[in-house]
């Protein structure tokens, strides 16, 4: 148990209350702490106190704590800002410490960008999600490149839950993945389809949570709203200085089909921009490898299989392919 638990909700409910689960890793020895920690023995017995917030956290708190296998502690959910300031204000000396191991340091960026990307879209503005994108998609592209660690070696510490933001950030990093994997080296370009990725689904956070989680079938009008996203997300995103059109394609196209049965426009062949091909394919794998509201997450065979029948004329072969036998060769 040397890593935080990845497949964590973003909140729990506690007889004290919903606390917030935070990573032991992400924590580094300071004078004054911002936020209160807890330590929860169980969920139905109250959190006991391990550090007041303003008083110090130090490295031998933190050596205990490893000691004792204890991957999360949790603070109160109204201090969930001051958590994100705090991650964001370290992620730079977190991220470039190469005693921690490099999947570790994923699990921190993930941490991270959830809780960025999630302010971004609390604010609701275009400029500030794309630069927290760029930020996160600077940061993923210098990790994976750097770490000896294969990308989807990480899909078992990564979270893998229902929320919006855990979704782009992983299709933001299968992209990258499957694009090097394609033989794409050169970084920025592998920047731009990070930060693409990291965008692709900004047009969901429109959709009302009664119509996006809903467990029962939906209505033509609620099918509607839903195939709308990528219109709504490329017309939040044009004339945004520094995105580029492959970017935006990512956004509009990842639910298009070579065979035009895709949506909002039912695009065709070469038509569909290479970058949105590649997000179609592992937005495909990480929506069926996620638990959502309404079902539990696909068994990785059942992926595979409807991948391959997806390849045949809908989804690029190639980088079916090539996502598949990547899949199998890491997870023998």
């Amino acid at each position: 148990m040397g890593i935080v638990a990845a497949k964590q909700n973003e909140k729990v409910s506690t007889a004290f209350g919903e606390m917030l689960p935070i990573a032991v890793a992400t924590l580094r020895p300071v004078t004054s702490l911002d936020f209160t920690l807890y330590l929860i023995p169980a969920l139905n017995r109250p959190p006991l106190l391990f550090r007041e917030r303003k008083y110090p956290l130090t490295q031998d708190d933190l050596n205990r704590l490893e000691a004792g296998g204890q991957e999360t502690l949790y603070t109160t959910f109204h201090e969930r800002a001051r958590y994100e300031a705090y991650l964001k204000e370290n992620l730079d000396a977190l991220l470039a410490d190469e005693r921690t191991e490099p999947r570790i340091r994923y699990v921190l960026l993930q941490e991270c960008a959830r809780g960025q990307l999630g302010m971004a879209f609390r604010m609701v503005g275009a400029e500030e999600t794309l630069k927290a994108c760029t930020d996160v998609g600077r940061h993923m592209v210098e990790l994976l490149g750097r770490s000896d660690v294969k990308p989807l070696e990480l899909f078992e510490v990564m979270k893998h839950d229902y929320y919006t933001a855990t979704h782009m950030f992983n299709v933001s990093t299968y992209c990258v993945a499957l694009a090097k994997l394609l033989g794409v080296d050169d970084e920025t370009e592998l920047e731009k389809i990070a930060i693409g990725g990291l965008l692709h689904d900004l047009g969901k956070l429109a959709i009302p949570p009664h119509i996006l989680n809903k467990t029962t079938p939906l209505t033509p009008e609620e099918r509607a709203v839903i195939t709308g996203h990528p219109q709504a997300g490329f017309e939040k995103l044009r004339g945004q200085p520094g995105l580029e059109w492959s970017q935006l394609m990512m956004v509009y196209q990842h639910h298009e089909k070579l065979d035009g049965s895709g949506y909002p426009v039912q695009c065709v062949g070469d038509d569909i921009h290479w970058f949105a091909k590649l997000c179609a394919v592992v937005d495909i794998f990480d929506a069926m490898t996620c638990a959502r509201a309404y079902r539990k997450p696909a068994n990785m065979s059942d992926v595979v299989d409807h991948l391959e029948r997806l390849s045949d004329g809908k989804l690029d072969k190639e980088m079916v392919d090539c996502w598949i036998t990547t899949i199998r060769s890491t997870r023998r």
